[in-house]
Formats: structure tokens, sequence, C-alpha cells
């Protein structure tokens, strides 16, 4: 069986796809979601967000990178922010490689769950993040 992973920006559909015996998650973020009156304790670590934030440079683009990457991450477990509490998805490791960021996400106290690698890239203006799971 494969599995498929669907994420709507504005004006496209993004979609991942996996051999049988692998799932994938693929989300897409722009930062104009992620304004001032958006609650950013809420749903990121301040260690998180920070890093991310020297990294790219702004807030905003920082929480589109993590948001795309944790969604991503859910998806590609099958289980969405319906089964996990924004906070219990943890960035466990951050690098720039030149043409985007390799993420590996962690799922904090969450049995079953084991950690992702995700591959985030600026794709026009979003932020598209692939996770894969086996």
């Amino acid at each position: 069986m494969t599995n498929i992973s669907f994420a709507y920006s504005l004006s496209d559909v993004w979609a991942a796809l996996c051999l049988a015996g692998w799932s994938c998650g693929v989300d897409v973020a722009w930062p104009q979601e992620f304004g001032s009156g958006y609650p950013f304790g809420k749903v990121f670590a301040e260690s998180e967000l920070s890093k991310m934030e020297r990294m790219t440079g702004d807030r905003a683009s920082a929480a589109a990178v993590l948001w795309s990457a944790k969604e991503a991450a859910v998806k590609a477990w099958g289980c969405g922010f319906h089964c996990v509490g924004w906070k219990d998805v943890r960035i466990e490791t951050l690098r720039w490689t030149g043409e985007g960021y390799d993420l590996w996400i962690r799922p904090e106290g969450l049995r079953g769950l084991r950690m992702v690698p995700v591959h985030v890239r600026s794709i026009e203006r979003y932020w598209v993040a692939v996770a894969i799971d086996r």
C-alpha cells in the first residue's frame, strides 16, 4: 500500500508519495501566517523558535519553517495535531544544508512514535517541509 500526504497553499496543492512500508508527510507555510498576534508561546518552545529565528533572520519565517516541519512530522506519524500537542513535537537537531534545513523531529513523551527526519526548503514565498518515517 502506498502512503500519500497533501498540503494546500493559497494557490497550489503539494503532495508527497511513499512506497509501501514508509510513511510521509508534507506541509507548506508562509511567513505571513505568523503575524504579531500569533500565539508563538502556545505552539513553539522558546529555545527552538529563537534558534530558528537566528538562522532565518526573522520570527515569521522561523515560525513558518518550524510549523511546516512539525506538521509534516505528525502527518508522517499518521496522527495529526488532533492526537498530539503542539509542544509535544520538538525539534531535536537543526542544520542549514545550503539549500534548506534538515531537522529531526522528536515526539516528546509519546509512546509508539519515533524521531523522523524532515527537510524544509523555501520555494517561492513558501516553506515546504517533507517528513519520512519508516
